[in-house]
Parts: C-alpha cells; structure tokens; sequence
C-alpha cells in the first residue's frame, strides 16, 4: 500500500507498477484518446433540421411539448395536493394513482416535439 501515490501527485499515462499486461489498468492506458469529431456535414444537418421542422407543424399547436408538460406538472400537483390533505379519504386513496400517471405522463410528452 506504500507504493500508491495519491491522485495529485501527477499522471505520466504509464500503467501502475504492479499492474499485468493485460490487466485493465494497462489496458486504459494504452488506448489512445478518442479524435472527438463529428463526421456529419453541414449539408447533412440542415436537411435534418428542416426534416424536424416538417414534423414539428403537422402536430398539433396543444399537443407539443411546452403545454403537455405543464399539463403533466399539474397533474403531479394535484396528485401531492390530493395525498396531503386531510379531509377526504377518497382523494387520499387516488392521490398515488394520480401522481405516477402524471410522472409517465412527463416522460412521455418530454420527448414531443417544441
């Protein structure tokens, strides 16, 4: 355990001393950084906006994803509300059902387009 020196004392990218040749520590290490490009063309990108944009007018103007996911913060809302009080069983027993319909509801719609 001496021999392991803490992270801020520098990295020279070479794998730890005790480490196999094929243990993962000298795998890591050995494999070079990724190039971090993207390949699509600005051609390619603009054909694929104008697609989303297509798509994004045949919905309709209620049903994209600004007002479903306010709609689905009220629904989780009333179903806090309805948990909370104190004065109906009733509200309380549905309250559950309410909530995680408005929760499913979130993550469907938040995939809707703008």
């Amino acid at each position: 355990m001496s021999d392991i020196s803490p992270p801020s004392a520098g990295y020279d990218g070479r794998p730890p001393e005790g480490a196999r040749a094929g243990s993962g520590a000298a795998q890591r290490s050995a494999r070079p950084p990724s190039a971090g490009y993207d390949d699509r063309t600005a051609e390619g990108m603009r054909a694929g906006s104008r697609a989303a944009q297509r798509s994004a007018r045949r919905w309709p103007r209620w049903l994209r994803r600004k007002p479903m996911e306010m709609l689905a913060c009220i629904v989780i809302t009333l179903g806090l509300l309805m948990m909370l009080q104190p004065i109906a069983m009733l509200l309380f027993t549905w309250s559950f059902v309410t909530t995680l319909f408005g929760t499913a509801m979130f993550m469907v719609v938040s995939k809707f387009p703008e």
